[in-house]
């Protein structure tokens, strides 16, 4: 069986749309995971660290909206940098913690 890659999964986990491409990513991931259980804790664990993250990026939008300037564009470039750090942690053989 051959294992999703770390930038499918972050693909799957930072989609932001269903488009085509979304749609047959979403499905892919999908369909692998249902048998699949180690794909299946990666895009878990994934999946839990974006959303700590999303609500990090809300929390500093909230608390600090006359002081930030960063565009949510780098911030998203910042999550996916984090994102694919930890998926090259994983391959590594690094344990995640959840």
């Amino acid at each position: 069986m051959k294992h999703l890659s770390t930038d499918e999964i972050l693909d799957f986990v930072t989609l932001e749309s269903l488009d085509e491409d979304g749609f047959a990513l979403s499905k892919r991931v999908n369909e692998h995971i249902r048998s699949c259980p180690s794909c299946m804790q990666k895009v878990t664990a994934f999946l839990e660290i974006h959303d700590e993250l999303e609500k990090i990026k809300r929390l500093s939008l909230t608390r600090n909206v006359s002081y930030r300037l960063v565009s949510s564009r780098e911030e998203d470039r910042e999550i996916q940098r984090l994102l694919k750090e930890v998926g090259e942690n994983a391959r590594e053989g690094t344990k995640l913690e959840l």
